[in-house]
């Protein structure tokens, strides 16, 4: 694991969790495109990847910049912009299709701090939440990445979540939705390093998640999440209408 602060790019080889990216990038106050700290830097980045910054710099494949793999013929390449471009573009959402990636170099963002967190509500103002998310996400800054979260805690009753990363100050912005889905049973948002953002703070609503996770690898039915709406568009909508104009110039 290699992080360079003067180009703000990394290097990762196998076996690398965005845990380790991100750990090394943030005494540099730079952060990945990454998803879940446990996960694995390599399949997430090859498969696309959608995380906490995918609204406002898009998915974790397009801040690729090289991958050296082996292929099929047990050739070890390296493919980029320049040197096998064809196979670099495939493998940006390629998956691992097209050999065994034995390293990726990529770009980090100048993101330090962030405002985030979840709050828990009451599941009866799951339906005017989500009428209000219709319409208040699509006006919403890049900056901003937001979920609504339906789920159920083992033992109880169907509870409604609202899960909140920003890179700038979100509290005016996030008013109407806080006031659809009501006052918080618990939970909060607060500013914190991005090293602790993928993950609620450590309160009810953490507890609550960690708690339907626990059931779902147990299998057990009563526990489980219902239903998500996650915010997407900005960056990623940019990303496909240029993919759709390449594609009707090509």
């Amino acid at each position: 694991m290699h992080v360079d602060p003067l180009t703000r790019t990394a290097s990762a080889e196998p076996g690398a969790l965005w845990s380790d990216v991100i750990a090394a990038a943030a005494p540099y106050g730079l952060a990945p495109l990454s998803g879940t700290p446990s996960v694995g830097v390599t399949g997430y980045t090859l498969g696309g990847g959608a995380g906490w910054l995918t609204r406002l710099y898009g998915y974790a494949a397009d801040s690729l910049l090289a991958a050296e793999l082996v292929t099929a013929d047990g050739e070890l390449l390296t493919a980029d912009a320049d040197s096998h471009p064809d196979l670099f573009w495939a493998l940006r959402g390629g998956s691992g299709n097209f050999g065994v990636a034995t390293r990726l170099d990529f770009r980090l963002y100048p993101v330090e701090r962030v405002a985030a967190g979840m709050t828990m509500h009451a599941f009866d103002r799951a339906g005017d939440t989500l009428a209000v998310y219709r319409e208040w996400a699509m006006k919403q800054p890049d900056t901003l990445n937001t979920a609504v979260i339906l789920i159920r805690m083992p033992g109880g009753p169907p509870m409604l979540a609202l899960r909140v990363v920003s890179v700038e100050d979100a509290g005016r912005t996030l008013a109407p939705l806080l006031e659809a889905a009501g006052e918080p049973i618990s939970g909060g948002l607060a500013e914190m390093t991005f090293a602790r953002a993928p993950r609620p703070p450590a309160d009810g609503a953490e507890h609550a998640v960690r708690a339907v996770r626990r059931a779902d690898r147990r299998r057990d039915r009563r526990a489980a999440r219902l239903a998500g709406r996650r915010h997407r568009g900005a960056a990623l909508g940019r990303r496909h209408a240029r993919a759709r104009r390449a594609d009707r110039t090509s």
